[in-house]
């Protein structure tokens, strides 16, 4: 799916996730793993920076019951992100760049809308908790394999 990212102190931007569902924890609940990338370039008084994010995110779906068997699914989420971020800047003519990893947490929501057997579209937001702390509201398609 895509997403509008909002990194604090940070202009903000899109960002590209896929991911999968690895196995049911217990009625309504999954266990999934998602990889997420954003990235962003701009000029900070005079200087230029770039922010990337590559984030692998492990972490637990549940989705409430819908008695009436609609298409539509509510859910909550949640787990942990492990991120690699690089940051550079060029400054009198000289780029220096900075990389760490670092774990967060992230919390979010969303439904799903089943279109066919296969195909689910979904909407959803995810507030992301760290150094840099972002918020994110996208959609994406979901097909079952």
């Amino acid at each position: 799916g895509a997403a509008f990212v909002s990194p604090d102190n940070v202009d903000a931007t899109f960002e590209i996730v896929g991911g999968a569902e690895i196995g049911t924890l217990m009625e309504n609940v999954t266990a999934r793993v998602d990889l997420m990338w954003w990235g962003r370039s701009q000029d900070v008084l005079g200087t230029d920076w770039s922010w990337r994010d590559i984030a692998i995110l492990p972490g637990a779906r549940y989705d409430f019951p819908m008695g009436d068997g609609g298409a539509v699914t509510p859910f909550v989420n949640g787990g942990l992100g492990v991120h690699l971020f690089k940051t550079e800047f060029e400054l009198f003519g000289q780029t220096a760049d900075a990389s760490s990893t670092e774990i967060g947490f992230f919390v979010g929501g969303g439904a799903d809308y089943e279109m066919s057997d296969t195909m689910t579209l979904n909407a959803f937001a995810d507030y992301h908790l760290m150094d840099l702390n972002f918020f994110a509201i996208g959609a994406g398609v979901t097909f079952d394999m």
